[in-house]
């Protein structure tokens, strides 16, 4: 079970473009960029080019990308087109909890979707199981987990699980929604059932103030 559950942890991962397993790496989605779409700053000091750092006197523009000043030499504009995510990632803050995501997202879009998808009909899955199992009297929290790790396939092998024998009651018998508080006799003080025709501790009859269960049912005393 646990197995395969990490089988299943290990598929959903990969779907969303993760990297679950240490060592796998995932390719930054490139497109050229046309720089001349992007706005152009003037140079100032301490600008530098991106691809090769040399400083504000050897720049030939300063365009702004993802809102962020960007230096090209005369020598790299082509470059930094052809792979801008790359050379852009210099600018990123190290180790900050918020900056730019250098993967394209619409890479990740489709990922997405099928996980989301797929926890949604496991959850639902793993309800509709475990329903299933109480309506037959099976372990319910085991079918829960199946339907999370088997998804709807848990669902036509539940439906054709047997159900367990019920006990079954007599007719118009149910289960009292409140207990009945005991009445004392008038004469000795012993506690009996509302529904008693006699006290149990002197014998002297009652006049009984509910109808008894036995009566309820049908039932004659002693019967049952």
């Amino acid at each position: 079970m646990r197995r395969l559950l990490s089988y299943t942890l290990l598929l959903l991962g990969l779907l969303v473009g993760g990297n679950p397993v240490p060592g796998w790496t995932q390719a930054a989605e490139t497109r050229p960029l046309n720089l001349e779409t992007l706005p152009s700053l003037p140079i100032q000091p301490g600008d530098f080019c991106i691809v090769c750092n040399v400083g504000a006197r050897h720049l030939e523009r300063v365009v702004l990308y993802r809102g962020r000043r960007v230096g090209l030499c005369a020598l790299h504009p082509s470059t930094f087109a052809s792979n801008p995510d790359y050379f852009f990632q210099q600018l990123q803050p190290q180790g900050a909890l918020f900056h730019e995501d250098s993967i394209s997202r619409k890479a990740l879009r489709w990922g997405w979707f099928i996980a989301g998808a797929w926890i949604t009909l496991a959850i639902f899955s793993a309800g509709l199981s475990c329903w299933i199992a109480q309506c037959k009297g099976l372990p319910a929290k085991k079918w829960f987990y199946l339907g999370l790790v088997l998804n709807v396939l848990s669902l036509p092998v539940i439906m054709t699980r047997r159900a367990l024998a019920r006990l079954k009651l007599p007719p118009h018998v149910t289960k009292p929604p409140t207990t009945a508080l005991p009445e004392p006799c008038p004469d000795c003080g012993a506690l009996n059932h509302p529904a008693a025709t006699e006290c149990s501790g002197c014998g002297k009859p009652l006049k009984p103030k509910m109808q008894s269960e036995v009566a309820r049912a049908g039932l004659k005393p002693g019967e049952g």
